[in-house]
């Protein structure tokens, strides 16, 4: 409650049994002005319901980084500007209750908790004594109060009990003091000297000087009392009182001075701007002139204020034991709720009136009017409708009508007596002709005089119809006598009209902006009309034309409250995304205007304005949270950049340290970014602008706090982004550089290598193209040759043909020898003469097995090893028969051979068996013998004769005169180089006879060895 306030209530309970109470409260009354209902700064209130743990809250911080720390009794909170951030001992805070916040040189956050024990926070890990021996050694059974950090960067920990230094080099100290006490707080004075305030007093620990309180002094701080160092001076609270000592005069006396005269413990200190000491108590913050040493002012009055900060961007943040915290981005902005003099905090509707008075409209059948420097809350009766008032006005006498939709109401301007009349009205006009225009139900109503008004005093009665002119089909929601033009303008959701003569006119001919959800309307003195509309923004009527000023002229939003134009002729705009002010003018018949708009970054409270009016230089707005009131020079603050932090960095979703530089694979070249931009008057509306260099070039905008780039190709990158706050301030730019190393076939070296082989080969196949052109060149000058070469080809090839068939018909022959057949038939003549029909008969059958067999044959070219071998045995026996016994033959084959089914020419191997008979056996005296192998030496059929005859000599002189012992070798060795022209190696010699001798070297055989190539291979 503010001092005149409670000294005025004082005032009245003291003399009320004297009977000078109407005196006083007269005089009394004259000493409150407006102002002093406004003295507190418009806030927002941030408590459980937003995030905190706790709304009781015992300190605030703002760190290095930016962001608000704030010491509950249920952990410690980090503060962004979106969300309350909580840690508490299962994070690692050692307790969580936190009575202060401190930030040394090494950005590390230190914590003075409840139990004592050191802790702080640094690069997002809390340490205590359980993760740190240094702190381990601090020990301590009282309370943490307060952390401190010197000029020569030793840290101190003040508790009640006991005072730790704590070294750059890390060695704790125990300060000893030479008389036990209690300490309260420590702080650092102009030349960054440790100052100590204790129950015995107040102690230089770099000069060990300092004033001792005596014993009966009762200057001895509480336990958590707050000390404040300035201009030399040591100003501490003590219970109702802050005392003061000058630390520049030890021998200076004390001064104490009483904030309330009520048992308000005063509870911290801080100045602002305007050389005022602000102090903290159970009951409110008092405002406290260091000049005057007095109060000048009293806020927040139910409330328990903790501690008072002023931030970067001169926001003031004060923190309490029962309410949360309050931010207040502009503490010019005075505010009028139901802590500070206004009886309710929604405001649907305020107007300045002639007579000076101001009249604020509610929800709930509640109106507030400030006359005659008196602030009068009325209620309204209840029982009529939803209770919202929607208009306030005046009627000639000074009276006040309100309208409520359902139901009129006058207030009696001298004892603000309310009379009820049943109609449900939603405007009362009175003009300067003592005419009265009103809007009740679907018509208006225009009567004489305020008696017509008085067949509705009975809320019982129900009347259809008033006298005077009654204009029906009209459902409007409110009326406006243009002073200007003299025009009665009707608006509502029908859009405007005006009315004259009793009839109603379009304003301008078929135009459908003006038949719709018109909300105000305004005349300015150069002939303008101004609407206010909730879909089209604002419309203004100029030389018979609309112009829309709407949200892509500048305005924050189309859907508009109310507006109004000030002596300036300025208009003010409320809409629901805050106030605007459009400033225009009319050069050579040219409409120009200049939007500014304001918001809760400029100190409003909420961002919807229901309504506002102007009184001289001061500007009133109807909110939701209460009255806001300020000048235009108010709302024009220094804007300050906002913060930009980089939080994290993650590759692959796996966070990376902080750094200005990474670097990567292409297998890891997910990167995800997360950042913050500190501006809290901006209410977390900010934008942020960003660009991947390397990838993009061109800026893009986003409303997030974090960016994903999913897939970043390999190369170099610079990431650039900056925060753009709610009035448009840029941040510093923060980069970061990328690079993604790309696979080594990717490489400059590798791409250089793989250049020069390419080079090499092109070389390479270029010389081949070039020898082969030439080539190409010679063969085709070879071509003649080659033609004639290929004419004698074919004619050796067909010579070859003929050959290959000669020797086929040859073999053929062979088969069929004449002297063969001749001899045969002989020796079957021959048993059949002697008797042997049984001989003759085994002869017989075996020679036509013979002769059959060779016919089939005659037409392969190959037959199955297994028929030669039979063709074989039946020659052999055949001629033993012939030769009546002379010689005995062994056949021997392999039986991988015969398993395989390999296949050799028809009767290859006969002629060499023939020529063993006849040349080798037949002209023996004694026993021949015939040894023919067949054997599997692959690729090749190895074929072996033998025979133990006269031998190759002996023979060659017994038929020197006859030639048919060559013949069967001659075409049986072309058969044998036809079968193996396709071998790709031939043995050393694929045809040989060898002769035989005995160790004597006497003749004993011919051998005869030749290869045919398998024909499987």
């Amino acid at each position: 409650m503010d001092p005149a306030i409670y000294f005025f209530y004082v005032l009245k309970s003291l003399l009320m049994k004297k009977k000078f109470i109407k005196l006083l409260l007269f005089i009394a009354c004259l000493c409150i002005c407006f102002n002093v209902y406004a003295q507190q700064p418009a806030y927002l209130n941030y408590s459980v319901k937003d995030g905190l743990p706790s709304n009781t809250v015992y300190c605030s911080f703002q760190d290095s980084k930016g962001y608000i720390w704030l010491g509950t009794d249920r952990g410690v909170v980090r503060y962004d500007g979106y969300q309350f951030t909580v840690y508490t001992t299962t994070d690692g805070l050692a307790d969580n209750m936190v009575f202060d916040i401190y930030e040394d040189s090494k950005n590390r956050i230190w914590f003075a908790c409840n139990n004592g024990n050191a802790c702080y926070y640094y690069n997002h890990i809390f340490y205590n004594k359980k993760n740190n021996a240094i702190l381990a050694q601090i020990v301590t059974n009282g309370p943490g109060l307060k952390t401190l950090e010197d000029k020569d960067h030793n840290i101190f920990l003040l508790t009640h009990f006991k005072i730790y230094k704590l070294s750059p080099q890390n060695v704790v100290t125990e300060i000893e003091q030479n008389q036990t006490m209690l300490y309260s707080s420590i702080n650092l004075n102009e030349k960054n000297e440790v100052v100590v305030l204790s129950t015995k007093g107040i102690y230089n620990l770099n000069t060990k000087e300092g004033i001792k309180f005596e014993n009966k002094s009762g200057n001895a701080p509480q336990l958590h009392s707050k000390a404040l160092l300035y201009q030399g001076k040591l100003y501490y609270t003590q219970t109702t009182e802050i005392v003061c000592n000058d630390l520049n005069n030890v021998n200076s006396q004390t001064q104490r001075f009483s904030i309330t005269s009520q048992p308000y413990l005063t509870q911290c200190l801080q100045t602002d701007q305007q050389q005022q000491l602000l102090v903290g108590t159970q009951h409110g913050l008092y405002y406290w002139d260091i000049a005057k040493k007095q109060v000048v002012s009293h806020a927040f009055e139910t409330t328990s204020i903790s501690s008072i900060l002023k931030d970067k961007e001169n926001n003031l943040w004060i923190t309490s034991l029962n309410n949360g915290i309050y931010l207040s981005v502009n503490p010019s902005i005075r505010l009028l709720n139901n802590t500070s003099g206004l009886p309710f905090n929604y405001c649907s509707f305020i107007d300045h009136f002639n007579d000076g008075s101001f009249a604020v409209g509610s929800n709930q059948f509640q109106v507030a009017i400030y006359r005659n420097q008196q602030m009068h809350h009325i209620k309204l009766p209840e029982q009529f409708g939803e209770g919202k008032v929607e208009k306030i006005r005046m009627d000639e006498k000074g009276d006040y009508y309100i309208t409520l939709g359902s139901v009129l109401m006058r207030v009696n301007k001298n004892n603000f007596s309310v009379k009820v009349f049943n109609i449900a009205a939603r405007d009362i006009l009175f003009d300067q002709k003592k005419k009265i225009y009103l809007v009740a139900g679907n018509s208006l109503r225009e009567v004489e005089s305020t008696d017509a008004l008085k067949q509705y005093n009975s809320v019982q009665d129900s009347i259809d119809r008033m006298s005077g002119v009654n204009v029906t089909h009209i459902k409007a929601s409110g009326l406006y006598k243009g002073p200007y033009s003299n025009n009665l303008y009707l608006y509502g959701l029908f859009g405007v009209k005006t009315y004259a003569n009793q009839h109603l006119h379009d304003v301008l001919d078929n135009d459908e902006t003006l038949t719709k959800n018109i909300y105000r309307v305004q005349e300015t003195p150069d002939g303008l009309l101004w609407l206010a509309s909730n879909i089209y923004g604002v419309l203004v009527i100029y030389n018979h034309k609309i112009i829309a000023i709407n949200n892509t002229k500048g305005l924050p939003s189309n859907f508009i409250n109310a507006i109004h134009a000030d002596k300036q002729q300025h208009i003010w705009v409320a809409s629901v995304a805050g106030l605007s002010k459009i400033s225009y003018s009319l050069l050579d018949n040219k409409f120009d205007y200049r939007i500014e708009n304001y918001s809760q970054s400029d100190g409003l409270i909420t961002k919807n304005v229901n309504d506002v009016t102007t009184s001289g230089d001061d500007i009133y707005i109807a909110t939701e949270e209460g009255v806001c009131i300020f000048s235009e020079k108010d709302l024009k603050m220094s804007v300050n950049k906002p913060i930009l932090n980089i939080e994290s960095f993650y590759f692959n979703d796996q966070l990376a340290p902080l750094s200005t530089n990474y670097s990567s694979n292409y297998k890891t070249n997910s990167v995800k970014i997360k950042f913050v931009g500190l501006s809290f008057r901006s209410f977390g509306k900010i934008r942020y602008r960003y660009r991947m260099k390397g990838l993009e070039d061109t800026w893009s905008v986003t409303n997030n706090t974090m960016l994903e780039y999913p897939a970043l190709p390999p190369g170099k990158y610079e990431f650039e982004l900056m925060a753009v706050n709610a009035k448009g301030v840029q941040s510093a730019i923060k980069s970061i550089s990328i690079q993604i190393h790309p696979p080594f076939w990717r490489t400059t070296w590798f791409v250089v290598l793989a250049c020069l082989l390419t080079v090499l080969l092109l070389y390479y196949f270029l010389q081949k193209r070039i020898a082969s052109m030439q080539k190409q060149h010679a063969i085709t000058e070879q071509l003649l040759n080659l033609e004639n070469q290929q004419l004698e080809a074919q004619k050796k090839q067909i010579v070859y043909e003929k050959e290959l068939l000669d020797i086929k018909h040859q073999a053929l022959r062979l088969h069929m020898n004449p002297h063969f057949i001749f001899n045969a038939i002989n020796a079957i003549q021959g048993f059949y003469a002697s008797g042997e029909i049984e001989k003759a008969k085994t002869y017989i059958g075996k020679f036509s097995g013979l002769l059959r067999m060779i016919l089939d044959q005659s037409s392969k070219e190959f037959i199955d090893l297994n028929e030669e071998v039979k063709t074989i045995t039946y020659y052999l026996d055949l001629n033993t028969l012939r030769f009546e016994n002379k010689f005995s033959y062994n056949l021997m084959v392999d039986e991988s051979l015969l398993l395989h089914h390999e296949e050799i020419p028809p009767m290859l191997i006969q002629p060499f068996i023939e020529n063993a008979i006849i040349h080798a056996i037949a002209p023996m005296k004694s026993m021949g013998k015939i040894t023919i192998r067949i054997l599997d030496d692959a690729p090749y059929i190895r074929c072996e004769i033998e025979d133990n005859g006269v031998g190759r000599a002996f023979s060659y002189h017994l038929n020197k005169d006859r030639k048919y012992n060559s013949t069967g070798i001659h075409v049986t060795q072309k058969r044998l180089d036809l079968l193996n022209a396709n071998a790709q190696k031939l043995p050393i010699e694929q045809f040989k006879i060898i002769d035989l001798y005995d160790d004597d070297g006497a003749p004993m055989g011919t051998k005869v060895v030749f290869y045919v190539l398998k024909n499987s291979i």
